[in-house]
């Protein structure tokens, strides 16, 4: 039952019971539904996390998962406290290829390299793109978590329609990190020239001519550099870390001046005590889909090594372009 909103209409649980997820019936999939409207954020955060196991287990779709969108949104039109991290699971669930990843990281192994093609996962991706509209509506929400996720949902689905409603949000956004989101959206969607002169620093970096560039574009890119991990609520792309966007964006360029500021940045890190170290109990030949849950370093908000990571890896991925 939604606080004060009552049951989700049509939400069938003998249905449900005859479809499946990564762990069989997909019987308690209402449930979890249910739970996800609550205004007790902790349990529908449970109830979401769960439902990311089960109907989207390691970027797999089952029969329940299509089905289970159109309920989602309807959580998303109702405004509920979850609503921001709903929009960014149908956002993961939109078939979306993510940004460049590091071309090497020990600690993770992807299984989802893109679109798949199988029915379950045509059915769910279509389900999301009917969404669209309301996906849009939530750029005006008055939570800036809710702008971020809408504008992360917008840009995994392609949506075109968002492009000039994105350009305007970035214009009036009050809030940073909510308006970096903006901008990366808008860059995924091909409006990158609509940024004009405004946007912050991300965008002056997606408007620059990394191969040329400036010394005030690498001032740019070094304050990016040494920016602190966001939580994903606040900057879904990149993973939170403004620092993989700005390595990559100077192992690009691959000049001697973008190689010296990802030395300098990756020593000004190290010098203020940041380290790339192993988990603790984990080997680095570990490969698998998950990581153990009880591992703080698993926490974007506490990952001491994923601001140090992006600048090492890149900067040899930019000493190898110079030799070669």
């Amino acid at each position: 039952m939604l606080d004060g909103l009552g049951p989700l209409e049509g939400l069938d649980d003998a249905a449900f019971a005859r479809l499946t997820h990564a762990y069989g019936s997909a019987a308690d999939t209402p449930r979890e539904l249910r739970t996800l409207g609550s205004s007790d954020l902790e349990a529908a955060d449970g109830a979401l996390r769960n439902l990311g196991a089960s109907i989207y287990h390691q970027g797999s779709y089952y029969s329940a998962t299509a089905p289970s969108v159109p309920f989602l949104i309807e959580l998303v039109v109702a405004r509920v406290a979850a609503c921001a991290g709903i929009l960014l699971f149908l956002g993961d669930m939109a078939g979306a290829p993510p940004e460049v990843d590091l071309a090497y990281d020990p600690f993770v192994f992807r299984s989802s390299p893109g679109a798949p093609r199988y029915p379950e996962a045509v059915a769910t991706i279509e389900a999301i793109r009917r969404g669209a509209p309301v996906y849009r509506a939530a750029l005006e929400d008055e939570r800036p978590e809710v702008r971020t996720a809408a504008a992360y949902t917008a840009a995994c689905l392609k949506d075109p329609e968002a492009v000039t409603l994105l350009a305007n949000a970035i214009e009036r956004e009050p809030n940073d990190p909510t308006r970096t989101a903006l901008v990366f959206a808008l860059e995924r969607l091909g409006g990158t020239k609509l940024l004009g002169d405004f946007g912050g620093d991300v965008a002056r970096v997606l408007r620059a001519d990394l191969v040329h560039a400036t010394r005030d574009d690498l001032a740019t890119l070094e304050r990016l550099l040494l920016a602190p991990a966001q939580p994903r609520t606040e900057l879904p792309f990149w993973g939170g870390k403004l620092a993989s966007f700005a390595a990559y964006s100077l192992a690009q360029a691959a000049t001697d001046d973008a190689f010296a500021t990802l030395a300098r940045s990756l020593g000004a890190r190290l010098a203020r005590g940041e380290r790339l170290r192993e988990e603790e109990g984990r080997s680095l030949l570990r490969v698998g889909d998950e990581a153990p849950r009880e591992s703080p370093a698993l926490d974007d908000e506490d990952d001491d090594r994923g601001a140090v990571r992006p600048c090492l890896l890149y900067t040899s991925d930019a000493a190898d372009e110079r030799s070669s």
